[in-house]
């Protein structure tokens, strides 16, 4: 995230996002069986958007992400959710879809 996505999107946009190049992550996983240089620390997402004026908020769970999103469209202001993504996952998906694919199940 860079400070224009913040300051100029349309009103009523929800952003969501993670600490992780994620769909990079899956690439080079597929690729290399090792992910490098995808990772980044130390942000705050939620008072990064609050420093340029946007409401922000981070989610720890998917328990709290409809709240959080409810909040969001109803507050009339950008907000930006930080909801960490577990990338992982879609290593985990494209694995299953291929043992699918390959006629031997889920």
């Amino acid at each position: 995230m860079n400070p224009p996505a913040v300051i100029t999107p349309p009103p009523g946009q929800v952003a969501l996002v993670s600490a992780s190049y994620g769909l990079i992550r899956w690439k080079q996983m597929q690729q290399f069986g090792r992910p490098a240089f995808v990772d980044f620390t130390n942000t705050d997402f939620a008072k990064y958007a609050e420093s340029y004026g946007a409401s922000g908020c981070r989610v720890e769970s998917a328990d709290e992400l409809a709240p959080a999103l409810r909040a969001a469209l109803n507050s009339n202001q950008l907000t930006i959710i930080d909801c960490p993504v577990e990338a992982s996952e879609n290593l985990c998906l494209t694995q299953r879809l291929a043992k699918f694919a390959a006629g031997t199940g889920i």
